[in-house]
């Protein structure tokens, strides 16, 4: 994980003369008289949440007659949303 830096990734765009583009989102716009726009700059060592290797891993959980949650389970997770949207409510008023 520690080499997961801008450098590394796919949506770096590494230009002459050493400097680095992220092209991940769209161009932002300069803050000149001009309608020009610029791809952020980015250090080797910079590093933000949309590198591959930085993305959260998901993995599918089967659900079996054994780990499916019971009627009694269901009814406290209710239980405990009802007393949330309670405290919700009173907070808002």
């Amino acid at each position: 994980m520690s080499d997961a830096t801008c450098i590394t990734c796919p949506w770096c765009r590494v230009y002459d003369r050493g400097v680095s583009h992220c092209n991940f989102n769209a161009p932002h716009p300069s803050d000149g008289a001009d309608d020009s726009a610029f791809w952020p700059y980015v250090d080797s060592t910079d590093w933000c949440g949309e590198h591959p290797e930085r993305q959260p891993r998901t993995e599918a959980t089967l659900v079996t007659r054994e780990t499916f949650p019971t009627e009694r389970d269901m009814r406290r997770i209710v239980d405990a949303l009802e007393k949330m949207a309670s405290r919700a409510a009173r907070v808002k008023s």
